[in-house]
């Protein structure tokens, strides 16, 4: 992590140190989103316990 003297810093400094950086890993993230969402409609709770297993490491039982 960077730290940031705002007190010694310019204004253009400061500007630059507020901007936030571009996320271009937009297009991946909304299709790799996209799969998850589709795979859990089509699949339901068998798809949701697998994917808390990957996510959160539990293992959900199967409710009856």
């Amino acid at each position: 992590m960077r730290r940031i003297d705002w007190n010694l810093i310019d204004d253009g400094q400061r500007r630059d140190a507020l901007r936030r950086p571009a996320q271009q890993a937009a297009a991946e993230v909304t299709s790799t989103v996209a799969a998850l969402v589709e795979d859990v409609v089509e699949r339901g709770d068998p798809a949701l316990r697998e994917l808390t297993q990957r996510f959160d490491g539990v293992a959900l039982a199967n409710s009856p």
